[in-house]
């Protein structure tokens, strides 16, 4: 039986947030542009970096899982 650590429901807690505001910011993105008036925002760009971080918090979630820490590209 898996043993639901603080750890691994903040991340997953962490990824749900992370997806909503993905999904709002890729219907943001989507938008018919209003002439005259710019894009204050930029979507791709928060987008882009929610992705990240969504990538960064399932290694994480994985991590926890299997019980292999997470050690970067050139740890020794």
């Amino acid at each position: 039986m898996l043993r639901w650590d603080v750890s691994l429901s903040l991340t997953l807690a962490l990824m749900t947030l992370a997806g909503g505001a993905l999904a709002l910011s890729i219907r943001q993105e989507r938008q018919p542009p209003e002439p005259m008036k710019p894009k204050l925002v930029p979507w791709v760009y928060v987008s882009m970096t929610l992705v990240v971080v969504l990538l960064v918090l399932a290694a994480h979630a994985v991590s926890e899982l299997t019980g292999v820490p997470l050690r970067g590209r050139f740890a020794g």
